[in-house]
């Protein structure tokens, strides 16, 4: 779509004509129709992106999202389901697990963890997903996801152990979506129960600077044996046996 047809289709989805828009913004009438055969000043066009909270690059065909968000929604439930249908661009040393390990090590809430935990079945037995429970997963399954601002398709995931693979998709070709987050179980949970139990750069956190904390197999089954000479406090104690428990729970599915 060009500029006009771009603003055209804004107009619809505010239920106002082209008319009216000129009208609100200041615009002689019949202005920016004229802008099919004529460039308008980059001015002008910021004022019909701040109207319509979108970006002059998108007005402009520079990028194929409208703003931040739609870009942050839709690339972030892209690549879920890419790793869902492609599993085998998923690296040997990636877990989907890891993040229930830090829930549980944090005492997490019985509630919130048994959701967490239906929504990566779905995505490890490959069943269906919404939308939201995509982006959702995009949160539980990862510490950070980050894509280049000249937006080349390339994705790179940081998990929760720090360790970091990447996938290439089509942004030009992906859905473009902006979820209502207010149906989220996740947002709402958050809101409810003020938790900063995932710390990816999102709707979930409460710091963008906060690094999440990571554990390895390896550093929890000899945490007990590297630190005999120390006194260990009842509520560490218990967390190392929840988290022992968890452990022999995934190995009797294996």
């Amino acid at each position: 779509m060009n500029l006009v047809e771009k603003i055209k289709s804004l107009c619809e989805e505010k239920e106002i004509s082209l008319v009216g828009l000129e009208r609100e913004l200041g615009f002689s009438r019949g202005s920016i129709f004229k802008w099919n055969n004529s460039s308008p000043s980059i001015d002008k066009i910021k004022i019909v992106a701040d109207y319509f909270n979108v970006s002059t690059d998108w007005l402009l065909n520079q990028t194929p999202f409208k703003n931040e968000t739609e870009a942050y929604h839709s690339i972030s439930v892209a690549s879920i389901r890419y790793l869902q249908i492609h599993p085998n661009e998923i690296p040997d040393f990636y877990e989907a697990e890891a993040s229930l390990e830090r829930m549980y090590l944090d005492n997490t809430d019985q509630e919130l963890i048994a959701y967490c935990e239906n929504l990566i079945l779905k995505f490890n037995k490959n069943l269906y997903l919404t939308d939201l429970e995509l982006f959702e997963l995009a949160n539980i399954l990862f510490a950070e996801i980050k894509w280049s601002p000249d937006l080349d398709g390339r994705i790179y995931f940081v998990d929760f152990c720090n360790d970091t693979f990447s996938i290439t998709i089509d942004f030009e070709g992906i859905n473009k979506i902006t979820l209502n987050l207010s149906n989220s179980f996740l947002t709402n949970y958050k809101k409810s129960h003020d938790t900063n139990f995932i710390k990816y750069l999102s709707f979930l956190s409460n710091s963008k600077n906060e690094n999440p904390k990571t554990f390895s197999n390896d550093n929890i089954y000899t945490i007990a044996a590297h630190h005999k000479g120390e006194d260990w406090s009842n509520e560490e104690l218990e967390e190392i046996e929840k988290f022992k428990e968890f452990v022999r729970m995934k190995r009797k599915q294996k």
